[in-house]
């Protein structure tokens, strides 16, 4: 047995005789491949459907460092949903593509289905008038960043990469595409494996993969500010177009 498995039994070894806990299952890198040094063992524990709390946290075991995601099935159900909402599969893809280690109930084994139904649904398109109003804030944005750059502001870069990831989280969201957080972006654009991975397709639109590849590999502030500027007007051009003079968004009172 490896030695990931025995830290990971040694680990699970307590929560098995606990009454209120009804399964688990592990997932990450080392049941999906391709640990890192520094990769963890994620554990998913299903608790009683009478449990009222929620728990997380984090324990060493055997070297390994152990992250534990302890909730009621209610509370997980509603991970989907929510993530779902946001372009997000976290705790969906953490139980399609992770390892049962004990569900005496089928607690666990429901959750999985219903994860992949959730992992089949289409995203939500954003509305119309949000798709407007985003058109304006990446021309804003934009303006921002290249005043910073005329100015010679230190805070350049930090507006760039900000920026970069914006445009991107939108326009995904317009093509219902999942937003991935930014430390899994480039190797989602990139690599196969990553994706199956995470049972994701490549992103839908290859004309803004290759801007955006551009944008994040872009060292020197020059580069940086054409590809912020070519991966904005795709991007807008895409979602309609905008000019600044002249526009107007007249929307209901919010109170």
């Amino acid at each position: 047995m490896p030695a990931w498995q025995r830290a990971l039994q040694e680990f699970i070894a307590p929560y098995r005789a606990q009454r209120e806990v009804i399964g688990a299952l592990v997932c990450g890198s080392y049941v999906t491949g391709a640990p890192s040094p520094r990769s963890d063992l994620d554990v998913a524990i299903v608790l009683s459907p009478r449990v009222q709390y929620r728990e997380r946290g984090n324990r060493i075991v055997g070297g390994y460092l152990v992250e534990y995601f302890a909730n009621p099935p209610a509370q997980f159900r509603a991970y989907f949903a929510r993530e779902h909402g946001r372009n997000r599969t976290n705790t969906a893809t953490m139980f399609a593509t992770g390892r049962v280690l004990f569900d005496p109930r089928g607690a666990v084994k429901t959750l999985r289905a219903q994860a992949r139904r959730w992992l089949a649904r289409p995203f939500p398109r954003p509305k119309r008038v949000e798709i407007a109003s985003e058109r304006y804030f990446f021309w804003d944005l934009l303006d921002n960043l290249r005043d910073l750059d005329e100015r010679g502001d230190p805070g350049f870069t930090h507006a760039y990469h900000h920026h970069v990831h914006e445009v991107y989280a939108f326009y995904a969201r317009c093509l219902q595409a999942p937003v991935l957080p930014a430390r899994q972006l480039s190797a989602y654009l990139t690599d196969a494996r990553a994706r199956k991975k995470y049972l994701l397709a490549p992103f839908p639109d290859r004309r803004f993969t290759v801007l955006l590849l551009t944008a994040l590999r872009a060292r020197e502030q020059r580069a940086q500010r054409r590809a912020a500027e070519a991966l904005t007007q795709y991007a807008t051009e895409r979602l309609g177009g905008f000019e600044v003079d002249g526009f107007r968004l007249r929307t209901p009172v919010a109170l």
